[in-house]
């Protein structure tokens, strides 16, 4: 209160927003407030146990060296929900391979190769045409 005109004093004093967010958040203004507030934007992938990977709505990401790891992140209503899909290789025993058929399949996850048993099979077949 002003001692000569006994009115209040106005003190004006900037507001600092806090505009920083955490991974995988992303700062929103609101309509008639000074500050805004960090809004999730996308899924988060727990890498390691101090690092996380933000996965964003409606894309699939496969974390390096894990060929057979797929998350996807969706939103479901207002929820974001990450996916883990985990690809299950079929058996596979190299000496069952045609020597030189080993490979790895497109997608870098499963091992595979034209089998032996499969081969000795249509030669049967074919021998048995035959005679």
């Amino acid at each position: 209160m002003d001692a000569v005109s006994h009115l209040h004093v106005v003190d004006c004093v900037p507001v600092t927003c806090e505009t920083n967010c955490q991974a995988g958040y992303k700062y929103q203004p609101v309509a008639g407030q000074c500050c805004g507030k960090c809004v999730q934007a996308g899924c988060l992938v727990a890498v390691s146990e101090n690092a996380t990977h933000v996965v964003q709505p409606g894309t699939i990401w496969n974390p390096p060296r894990q060929p057979c790891i797929n998350y996807e992140c969706m939103i479901i209503g207002k929820q974001f929900i990450t996916i883990e899909a985990k690809t299950m290789c079929p058996y596979f025993n190299p000496e069952d391979c045609i020597p030189g058929t080993e490979v790895i399949a497109p997608d870098g996850c499963c091992h595979v190769c034209e089998c032996l048993a499969a081969v000795f099979s249509l030669f049967l077949e074919f021998l048995l045409h035959i005679v």
